[in-house]
């Protein structure tokens, strides 16, 4: 097998992308769990019937 240069064989993969472009809407971190209505709910039920 022929030895290829490091350019050829990373040849067919896209550019690096920054980082700073991947942040978006979406990755706004959910809220804690005790301030989520359906979490609260399902907890209530739990220490409620067990």
């Amino acid at each position: 097998m022929a030895e290829q240069s490091r350019l050829e064989r990373y040849k067919h993969l896209p550019p690096p992308i920054d980082p700073d472009e991947l942040r978006a809407s979406q990755d706004i971190d959910p809220p804690p769990p005790e301030e989520d209505d359906r979490y609260r709910e399902m907890l209530w039920v739990v220490n409620r019937y067990g």
